[in-house]
């Protein structure tokens, strides 16, 4: 089992299941009882990430969330290449600033993928979305971002 920090009370713990254990080799052992090394840095073995931060930390739909978080970056990115203010970026997409705000902080609560892809449209920017076999058994979600 591994443990997380409550965002409720710092001090309380909150276990979730674990898909890997640490063994004393310094090694992670899966499942399915292989073990994988893990690179030791001080002593403390270092654990890679999925790639995926919001389902490393055990959050409620890792994969929204994660889309969410990198349509907002290509927001910022495409208000900051083209020199807009906040005023002046929200009167363009049809939001009020402090809601241009709360996504330049990466506040995407209250904000759906769908409309978060609306606002890079109307800052001038396709959006693109290819369907293509998963390599894992699971698929995944890429996003490329080609700004120019």
């Amino acid at each position: 089992m591994s443990s997380t920090r409550s965002k409720k009370s710092p001090t309380a713990v909150r276990r979730r299941p674990a898909e890997t254990s640490t063994s004393s080799r310094g090694g992670s052992e899966k499942r399915d009882g292989t073990v994988r090394r893990s690179p030791i840095v001080g002593g403390v073995p270092i654990e890679t990430g999925s790639g995926n931060v919001f389902a490393d930390l055990g959050l409620p739909n890792p994969e929204t969330r994660l889309l969410k978080a990198k349509l907002m970056l290509s927001i910022n990115d495409e208000i900051g290449r083209r020199g807009l203010t906040q005023e002046q970026a929200a009167a363009l997409v049809g939001l009020a600033q402090p809601d241009l705000s709360r996504i330049a902080r990466g506040r995407g609560a209250g904000f759906s993928a769908d409309r978060l892809i609306d606002v890079l449209r109307r800052l001038g920017r396709d959006v693109e979305i290819v369907i293509s076999a998963a390599r894992p058994e699971f698929g995944e979600l890429n996003i490329r971002d080609e700004a120019g």
